[in-house]
C-alpha cells in the first residue's frame, strides 16, 4: 500500500489537497481543520471527526479491516501523537 507524509505549515492547503487523490477516501480529521472541505463537494470523501487516540485507533482499524476505502488520511497526526502521549 502506498504512503505518504505531506508536511507544510498551517495553511498550506494540505487536507484540500490531499482529498484529491482519486477512489473513496476516508478523512480521519483531529484537529478541525478539515471544516474548510465544507467549502467543496467531495462526493467520495468522508470525513470522521476523532477527539481521542482510542477512538481513532477504533476509527482506522474498522475503515482497514472493512475495506471500504480505497484511501485513508490521517490530518493532523501530531494531535494524534499529543493525545497518546
Amino acid at each position: 500500500m502506498p504512503t505518504a507524509i505531506i508536511f507544510a505549515p498551517p495553511g498550506g492547503g494540505k487536507t484540500v489537497n490531499a482529498t484529491l487523490v482519486p477512489g473513496k477516501t476516508l478523512l480521519l480529521s483531529s484537529d478541525n481543520s478539515a471544516v474548510v472541505l465544507n467549502n467543496f463537494e467531495r462526493k467520495e470523501l468522508t470525513v470522521k471527526e476523532v477527539t481521542t487516540f482510542k477512538e481513532f485507533l477504533e476509527s482506522f482499524d474498522a475503515a482497514t479491516q472493512g475495506k471500504h476505502y480505497d484511501n485513508i488520511i490521517v490530518d493532523c497526526l501530531t494531535d494524534l501523537i499529543d493525545g497518546f502521549i
